[in-house]
């Protein structure tokens, strides 16, 4: 975990440091906000483990606990704004105590899923949940977010 922080942490330190305050900028308050969002997806269970963790810039996948077959690529900025949108329209403080709508990861029958989203304010992590069968508020996402996978 420490690994991956310390990469988002890269990432978006990197981006930062070419750049210079302009005060005549014209971006908005939601590009910005934009630029310190990371979602990160996990599922695991005894013999299988997936990590997916995408912000502005890029989109990486692993399917080892140690990460060290990382398969990283650029998002398009469609993807990026369909999954800012897609974010946008979850209540962040809810997503803890959000009600799993099955429970088979108790008895090794699906891997156990979580969704971490990362922004400039707060980490929040979701409520474990059933890889495959997410809380219907978090579906929508997770579903745009395995899709992007699909095309590493």
């Amino acid at each position: 975990m420490k690994f991956l922080i310390s990469i988002v942490a890269l990432m978006v330190f990197s981006n930062q440091c070419g750049q210079r305050n302009d005060t005549t900028n014209t971006d908005s308050p939601s590009t910005s906000a934009q630029e310190e969002l990371a979602i990160i997806y996990e599922a695991q269970s005894r013999g299988f483990y997936e990590k997916l963790w995408v912000d502005q810039s890029s989109i990486s996948f692993a399917d080892n606990r140690d990460l060290s077959n990382v398969k990283t690529r650029p998002i398009s900025k469609a993807d990026w704004g369909e999954l800012v949108a897609l974010k946008n329209a979850l209540n962040l403080k809810t997503l803890p105590n959000l009600k799993a709508p099955s429970e088979k990861r108790f008895s090794d029958g699906a891997a156990i899923g979580s969704l971490t989203i990362k922004t400039k304010q707060a980490e929040v992590e979701s409520s474990e949940f059933d890889h495959g069968n997410p809380p219907k508020e978090l579906k929508s996402l997770l579903n745009k977010l395995l899709s992007i996978k699909e095309k590493l």
